[in-house]
């Protein structure tokens, strides 16, 4: 009878640990796809700003945009790989 629940347990927790390093490797893969997409909008954002005037420039940069872009950046990616995980699990939030 032990031997019954052993080799359960074992099937039971080994099909878990796949699933779980499946859904990392889908929310790395996720992160990652996301990441060069993004730093070429920072870039492209990067750009603009050199192209402004020095005083309009020094003032965005007071006000905290360069910041409050890298925020929303990472935000925005770490909010996507999470719904991929939670997507693949099957629960939406």
């Amino acid at each position: 009878m032990p031997a019954i629940l052993v080799t359960i347990g074992v099937y039971i927790i080994s099909s878990v640990i796949a699933k779980i390093f499946v859904a990392l490797g889908i929310g790395v893969f996720t992160y990652y796809g996301l990441l060069s997409l993004v730093e070429r909008l920072v870039d492209q954002v990067q750009l603009a700003f050199g192209g402004l005037p020095a005083q309009v420039s020094q003032v965005l940069s007071i006000a905290g945009i360069p910041e409050a872009l890298s925020i929303v950046c990472s935000a925005f990616i770490t909010r996507a790989s999470i719904q991929a995980i939670q997507t693949f699990f099957g629960s939406r939030a």
